[in-house]
């Protein structure tokens, strides 16, 4: 009797455990309202945005490709982006078909490690300047893909002026597509 009361409430530890980790399934360690001076940005990115990350941090390594594009391409795959196109009037095909002619003409160029810190820091310093702005718990997808958009890389430059895409737009978009 005793075992089975115990495994009764070791059955309902495990419950609250799992139910409490799928509520809080794709969130980051803390909440962007926390944030303080000198604090690790890293532990208020969702797990999304840090598979993005650490998906263009590797894929240029490896294959010496311009990372904001392959970052940009990754991006672009996502649903909340993809609505965000959808609103914008732009076809997402032929996004991710000028992603690819651009990095396909891209001169394979060495990326040193520190470099692609470097630039993964600055983009999630400006994605968590436009998340407080918006009034985000975290930081999302979106907020990467508006901070790459305003840090006006020219590649990218290129692409948003082929398709009349400015930064404002895609803010506006984003804001009603996070309330759809």
């Amino acid at each position: 009797k005793y075992f089975q009361s115990f495994f009764s409430y070791l059955i309902v530890l495990i419950f609250l455990f799992l139910a409490e980790r799928l509520v809080y399934f794709n969130e980051g360690d803390r909440v962007l309202h926390e944030l303080k001076d000198g604090m690790n940005l890293a532990k208020f990115i969702t797990p999304p945005v840090y598979r993005a990350l650490n998906y263009a941090f590797r894929k240029s390594i490896a294959t010496n490709r311009d990372f904001y594009l392959l970052l940009l391409e990754d991006l672009a795959k996502h649903k909340e982006i993809k609505e965000v196109f959808k609103r914008l009037s732009v076809s997402e095909d032929n996004f991710q078909k000028e992603i690819s002619l651009k990095l396909n003409a891209d001169v394979a160029t060495r990326h040193e490690q520190e470099d692609l810190k470097r630039a993964i820091e600055d983009i999630v310093f400006v994605a968590s300047k436009k998340a407080l702005a918006v009034d985000e718990n975290f930081i999302e997808i979106r907020n990467i893909f508006v901070a790459i958009l305003s840090l006006r890389r020219p590649q990218i430059e290129k692409i948003l002026e082929r398709f009349d895409i400015l930064e404002s737009d895609v803010e506006k978009a984003i804001v009603f597509a996070r309330y759809r």
